[in-house]
C-alpha cells in the first residue's frame, strides 16, 4: 500500500460531524470532496495535495495561515466579537466554529479521529474474510459509525453482526420487525426505513454488495437517531471496503443495463422510467435524485480538431469536485453536473474556470443548459443544448458586431444567451420546453428568500437592472444606502456566479421579471406576499 493510501480521507460532511459538539457558525459554499490529516512534510513532498489538508487555528491567526496555505481547508475558532468577520477575501474554504468550552482540545480530537480512521482502514485491509474476521470488521466499523451493522447473504440469513447488543431497545425493536425490513431491503435496495416504536423512532439504512447476477449480500445499519450526512458518507465507505475485501462489487445490477449511458439515453429518448427504477439507477451511478442539475456538452468547432475522447471524459468526471455524471453520447461528450444547495457551483464562471485549462476555445466550446430540478427533465435540458448549438453563430456574430475583430472566441455558450434569439421564432420551442425554460430562475429563488426573511433583494436587483446598474440612483429610489445596494448585488452575483456586467445575464433577469410581473394577475398571492396587496387592489390605486 502506498504512503498516500495509508493516509485516511474523510468527506466534508464527515468532518462537520466530527466537529461535534462544537457550534458551527458558518461553512464555505465550496469545499474539497475529500480531506486528509497529515504533517506538513507529507504534503510538501507531494504525497497528498494541499487542497486535501485540514488546518485548525484561532481567528486572529487566519490571515497568516491562509497566506501560507491558500488551498487548504481551515477551521477557524472565533470568539464572540469576531464571529461576523468577513471571510470573502480569503482563497481558502473556511469553517468557523465558536470559541467556547466545547471547542477546547479540538485539534487533538480531530487528530484522534483521523488516527481512528487510519486504524479502521488498516483493520479492514488485514482481517481475514472468515465469519469471525467479518464480525471484527463490522465491530470496528459500527463503533466509528455509531450504528449497529448486520451483514446478510442472498437468502437473507445473517452472516455476521457488529456493535449490536441484543438487549437494547433498538435491537429488540429491529428483531421484532426484521422480516419486514429485509423484505423492503430486498425489493427496493438503498432505501431509508424508519421504525416507529413506543418510545421513539429508529432508522435503518440498507446497502447491497452484489456478487453475481444470482446472489447479493445486504448490509443493514441500525441508528438510534436519524443519520447525518457524514454518517451516510461513512456508510458508503464501509460498503466499498467490505466489497473490496470480500471480492464483490457494489451495486445491484449489471453495469451495461443500469449504466450512466443507459440512464442518459432513456431520459433523452423519453422512455418510461418508474420511481423504483430511477432509484436503482441512482444507486448504481451514484447520481443523487434530490439535487439541482446542469447539463453541459463539449463540442468541436470543426472536424479538423477531433475530440480527444479519453482526456475530455476524464476532465468531465473530475470537475465540480467529482459531482458529475459523464457520458459519451451521439459523438459528443456530455456531463450532468449536480449540486445540493450551492448555487454558484453550477454557474457559467465556475464551469469555465474548471475547463479552461483543458479546452482551447479556438478548437472547442461548451454548450450549457439552464439549471434545473428533477433529473427526469434531462430531455428538455438536452433540447436546450441543441438550441444553443443552433444559435451559437448568432452569439458569435453579436460579439463580432460589437467589438469587431477584437472579440475572443467564447468557451461557454449558455442557453440564457441563446434564449433571446429563440423568442423571435415562435416555433423554436413547444409549450413544454417554453414552460420548462422559465420554471427555475434566479429571480424565483431570490423572491422565496425575500418572502421568508422579509428582505427586498428582488426589488433591489430589479431597480439595479432598470436603472442601468447605477447604485447611487437605486439608493435614492429605494431610500437605502449606496453601499447596501452594492453589498446586496455582490451577494447575488456571488451566490449565483453571475456577472451583471455581461449583457446576457441582465437580459435573462429582465425576461424573468417580465414573466413574473405577468403572473400577478393569474396568481395574486405572489404579489400579496411581496407587497401586501393583491393585483386588483394594486390596479385600483393607479
Amino acid at each position: 500500500m502506498s504512503t498516500r493510501n495509508r493516509m485516511p480521507y474523510i468527506t466534508y460532511d464527515m468532518l462537520i460531524a466530527a466537529l461535534r459538539p462544537c457550534q458551527v457558525i458558518s461553512e464555505p459554499h465550496d469545499h474539497p470532496a475529500r480531506l486528509r490529516w497529515a504533517s506538513s512534510f507529507n504534503w510538501k513532498q507531494g504525497l497528498i495535495k494541499e487542497e486535501e489538508v485540514v488546518l485548525v487555528c484561532k481567528m486572529e491567526a487566519l490571515p497568516k495561515l491562509s497566506q501560507r496555505y491558500p488551498k487548504a481547508l481551515i477551521i477557524a475558532i472565533a470568539e464572540e466579537d469576531a464571529i461576523d468577520q468577513n471571510l470573502s477575501g480569503y482563497p481558502n474554504p473556511i469553517v468557523v466554529i465558536k470559541d467556547d468550552p466545547r471547542s477546547s482540545g479540538l485539534l487533538q480530537r480531530l487528530q484522534n479521529h483521523f488516527l481512528a480512521m487510519q486504524e479502521w482502514q488498516m483493520s479492514m485491509a488485514t482481517q481475514p474474510t472468515s465469519g469471525e474476521g467479518i464480525s471484527r470488521m463490522l465491530n470496528a466499523s459500527g463503533h466509528l459509525l455509531e450504528a449497529s451493522l448486520i451483514l446478510y447473504d442472498h437468502d437473507l440469513d445473517a452472516i455476521a453482526r457488529g456493535w449490536l447488543n441484543p438487549n437494547t431497545p433498538l435491537a429488540k425493536d429491529y428483531a421484532r420487525r426484521e422480516s419486514e425490513v429485509l423484505n423492503d431491503v430486498s425489493v427496493f435496495r438503498n432505501r431509508s426505513l424508519e421504525l416507529r416504536g413506543k418510545k421513539g423512532s429508529s432508522y435503518v439504512e440498507a446497502r447491497t454488495l452484489s456478487i453475481g447476477s444470482g446472489s447479493s449480500r445486504y448490509l443493514c445499519a441500525l441508528f438510534e437517531d436519524e443519520p447525518s450526512a457524514g454518517q451516510m458518507d461513512f456508510l458508503d465507505m464501509i460498503v466499498k471496503q467490505l466489497a473490496d475485501r470480500l471480492g464483490t462489487r457494489t451495486g445491484r445490477f449489471e453495469p451495461t443495463r443500469y449504466s450512466a449511458y443507459t440512464l442518459f439515453d432513456n431520459l433523452v429518448q423519453e422512455r418510461y422510467i418508474g420511481a423504483g427504477q430511477l432509484e436503482d439507477y441512482s444507486e448504481n451511478t451514484h447520481l443523487p435524485l434530490d439535487a439541482e442539475y446542469r447539463l453541459i456538452c463539449i463540442k468541436q468547432r470543426s472536424d479538423d480538431h477531433p475530440l480527444d475522447r479519453p482526456e475530455i471524459m476524464a476532465a468531465l468526471k473530475q470537475i465540480n469536485s467529482g459531482m458529475s455524471l459523464a457520458v459519451a453520447y451521439e459523438g459528443n461528450a456530455y456531463a450532468l453536473l449536480y449540486s445540493k444547495g450551492v448555487d454558484s457551483r453550477l454557474s457559467n464562471i465556475t464551469i469555465e474556470e474548471q475547463l479552461s485549462s483543458t479546452l482551447d476555445p479556438q478548437r472547442f466550446y461548451i454548450a450549457l443548459s439552464q439549471v434545473f430540478e428533477d433529473v427526469l427533465n434531462l430531455r428538455l435540458a438536452y433540447q436546450q443544448i441543441e438550441l444553443v448549438e443552433r444559435y451559437r453563430s448568432r452569439i458569435d456574430f453579436e460579439a463580432h458586431f460589437v467589438v469587431s475583430s477584437e472579440a475572443e472566441p467564447h468557451l461557454c455558450y449558455s442557453f440564457e444567451e441563446a434564449l433571446r434569439f429563440t423568442i423571435v421564432s415562435a416555433d423554436e420551442m413547444d409549450q413544454e420546453l417554453r414552460d420548462f425554460s422559465f420554471s427555475h430562475t434566479v429571480l424565483e429563488k431570490i423572491l422565496v428568500d425575500d418572502i421568508a426573511h422579509g428582505s427586498n433583494d428582488a426589488q433591489i436587483l430589479a431597480c439595479y437592472i432598470y436603472h442601468e446598474r447605477k447604485a447611487t440612483v437605486v439608493a435614492e429610489k429605494l431610500n437605502v444606502h449606496r453601499n447596501t445596494v452594492l453589498y446586496r448585488i455582490d451577494k447575488i452575483e456571488t451566490r449565483f456566479g453571475l456577472d451583471l456586467d455581461e449583457g446576457w445575464a441582465r437580459m435573462r433577469i429582465m425576461l424573468d421579471m417580465a414573466i413574473y410581473y405577468g403572473s400577478f394577475k393569474h396568481n395574486p398571492d405572489k404579489l400579496k406576499k411581496l407587497i401586501g396587496c393583491d393585483f386588483s387592489e394594486f390596479i385600483a390605486t393607479r
